[in-house]
């Protein structure tokens, strides 16, 4: 597609901060096309759960211009051995942001854009958000000068929307730190009412979590169905590595797990928990579907 100057791709997270960047940029007088990366580390909702949640927020329309792309084996890979390491837990902090602008970049391609917008808050994160890491991730993408932070726009170099005269730093705030007062009282001027509290939508930020994750690692189960599975329910790694429902919603969701994803599971005959065989034998499924319910006599 020819190149545009007035169109953008915005790295969405469906935070307050990356709707903030958006809508402030098109006030601006800019065409933005919203990308929301998806991982098998975010939160415990499927794609079209997340377009639900985003249109619930932020309208259908809004929902509908939001191109979802699902990430594969060369993300499990970094997730595995990062370049610049982990933050607290397994979290690739600089690695992952550094992949995500990639794929910004080959849409900008795709679409003709001439740059990508980040909802970007100098000293927001400890890992990602310094000065120093963030010009590092700009330069690692292959994105330098075509990076448009419009929450801390005033903090970084000027950028190429700035150089050819289409943007103004006079026109937006100068954000940083962790406070989120300016973002809600922006937000509040924009008519935007709904939006989700700051969580860190990653799952590898937790503690509990990761370590989940590193079993399926050294159990050589480091795939997108099984880290699906260990979000929900008990992970027990006895005879084998098994996911142990705690409830109906979990039950239902290791079900679907294992049609979209070829996941064995247990359906017990009694009125038990369904459990999900990562590594192991039915006979053990049984016994621990047995273990966590007083209807099975085994």
């Amino acid at each position: 597609m020819e190149k545009s100057n007035k169109i953008g791709i915005a790295l969405f997270s469906g935070g307050l901060d990356s709707i903030l960047a958006i809508k402030l940029i098109q006030r601006a007088g800019f065409h933005i096309i919203p990308l929301f990366v998806y991982t098998p580390f975010h939160s415990r909702k499927f794609p079209d759960e997340i377009r639900t949640e985003i249109a619930s927020l932020y309208g259908k329309d809004f929902a509908n211009s939001v191109i979802i792309h699902e990430t594969g084996k060369e993300y499990l890979e970094l997730v595995r051995s990062p370049e610049y390491g982990y933050g607290k837990n397994l979290n690739p902090c600089i690695d992952c942001k550094i992949f995500f602008l990639k794929i910004a970049k080959k849409y900008m391609e795709e679409y003709g854009a001439s740059f990508v917008v980040t909802g970007e808050v100098l000293g927001q994160r400890g890992m990602s958000q310094r000065r120093d890491a963030i010009l590092k991730i700009e330069r690692k993408s292959g994105l330098s000068g075509k990076i448009v932070r419009p929450l801390s726009l005033v903090f970084f170099p000027e950028t190429e929307p700035e150089k050819n005269g289409l943007l103004k730093r006079s026109d937006f705030p100068s954000i940083k730190g962790r406070e989120r007062t300016v973002q809600i009282k922006i937000a509040r001027d924009l008519g935007i009412t709904s939006y989700p509290q700051p969580a860190g939508g990653c799952l590898l930020t937790d503690p509990g979590f990761s370590k989940r994750v590193k079993i399926l690692i050294g159990e050589d189960l480091f795939d997108t169905g099984y880290i699906h599975a260990i979000k929900y329910g008990r992970l027990i790694a006895e005879n084998g590595v098994y996911v142990v429902a705690r409830n109906n919603n979990e039950n239902r969701r290791l079900i679907t797990l294992s049609r979209m994803y070829g996941i064995d599971v247990f359906v017990p005959d009694f009125k038990g928990p369904v459990t999900a065989i990562l590594k192991g034998s039915i006979d053990e499924a049984r016994k621990l579907s047995c273990r966590y319910t007083r209807h099975c006599e085994e």
